[in-house]
């Protein structure tokens, strides 16, 4: 068996020459050796590595009736200066106002609900004080007919050592009859996804 050393980023996917289905590990058509739940692993659908600071960017060509469940993992440096906060929403279809998030603040004195908003699923909301790393892994149910649940962690870091959150997010996207065949994230200034930043989406594979 050969296995190409991957991208840190990228640590779920890894190239094998056998068949492999034990425990939770499996490898599909192409010789890819994923990692998941057992019977289940997360195939990369598309990474879009951002030159150019914008405020939008769109995954498109997707079945939700067919693939079910999506995880985005992404990092991004929220600049500092102008609107603050600086927000990310996770918009199924490009449609916005049909979904409701809760956001909860993990820091060192306790978790505290911070943020909750009436119709948007959002991923990112972060102050604009100092340039902010920011680092998330969200999971989104997209099967018609059924509760399209979001759940989220994402973490940022400021200027200042100590000066750092975990945050943990959960949501509902209030459309369940619409098939979502595209997935629009979008933010609320034209730099808010910022140049140098990583975006993956992945499709469950059962």
């Amino acid at each position: 068996m050969s296995i190409e050393s991957p991208n840190l980023f990228e640590a779920q996917t890894f190239k094998t020459t056998q068949s492999v289905t034990a425990g939770f590990v499996k490898n599909d058509a192409s010789g890819n050796l994923l990692y998941g739940q057992a019977g289940s692993a997360w195939d990369l659908i598309e990474k879009k590595d951002i030159v150019t600071p914008t405020g939008s960017i769109t995954f498109s060509g997707l079945n939700g009736d067919v693939d079910e469940v999506y995880m985005l993992l992404f990092r991004n440096l929220s600049p500092a200066g102008g609107s603050s906060p600086a927000i990310v929403d996770l918009r199924p279809n490009a449609i916005a106002n049909v979904g409701f998030t809760t956001l909860y603040n993990m820091a060192g004195t306790g978790v505290t609900t911070i943020f909750t908003a009436s119709t948007q699923l959002q991923i990112q909301r972060v102050s604009t004080s100092a340039l902010t790393p920011v680092f998330g892994k969200f999971i989104f149910y997209a099967k018609t007919g059924q509760r399209r649940m979001l759940q989220g962690l994402s973490s940022e870091s400021r200027a200042a050592t100590n000066d750092f959150n975990g945050k943990y997010w959960t949501g509902r996207w209030q459309d369940e009859t619409t098939n979502i065949t595209s997935i629009e994230l979008i933010a609320n200034a034209s730099d808010r996804i910022s140049a140098g930043s990583s975006w993956q989406l992945y499709r469950a594979v059962n």
